[in-house]
């Protein structure tokens, strides 16, 4: 999967068409968005008809016929050398540490992962050894004694008996 990531293919295409590189850039984008929208019902509908490995084998090689072609045709540019100048000088690791750039995107990567653990938290586990409790009281079970006001020694729930 990594040679269909967008980041190497938008660093490629920067590099390749700088100054006019936005026009590669949404073009690609959308062709992605476009691909997603097509392949999603075509691998559902192989599904329908396929087993999961002839599914598998069937998008492999539509994969292959579609991209190996366009790269062995549309690869074929030296790779251009990197502009000079431009980008402004990189000092070295204090001075990028203490910088605010640094920060304000270390603070980006930390909020963004806190947000996304605690949301992976929130759900109960693919392997976790047990289903997750209902919500709200949980009946007593028969071998549990009730204690006075309703109240289950053994979990300290209200219980509904």
């Amino acid at each position: 999967m990594a040679s269909a990531f967008f980041q190497p293919a938008f660093a490629a295409l920067t590099r390749w068409w700088a100054p006019d590189h936005i026009r590669a850039l949404t073009t690609v984008t959308l062709a992605g968005g476009l691909a997603s929208t097509i392949c999603a019902p075509l691998a559902a509908l192989l599904a329908g008809h396929l087993t999961w490995r002839n599914t598998y084998l069937a998008l492999a090689g539509n994969l292959a016929l579609i991209t190996i072609p366009a790269h062995a045709l549309a690869l074929r540019a030296a790779w251009p050398q990197a502009p000079r100048g431009g980008w402004g000088t990189v000092g070295d690791a204090a001075t990028v540490a203490r910088s605010r750039p640094f920060w304000m995107l270390a603070t980006a990567f930390t909020l963004t992962s806190l947000a996304m653990n605690t949301h992976q938290g929130s759900r109960p586990s693919v392997a976790s050894p047990r289903p997750p409790r209902p919500a709200g009281p949980r009946p007593a079970s028969p071998r549990e004694p009730q204690a006075a006001g309703g109240v289950s020694p053994a979990s300290g729930l209200p219980s509904c008996g």
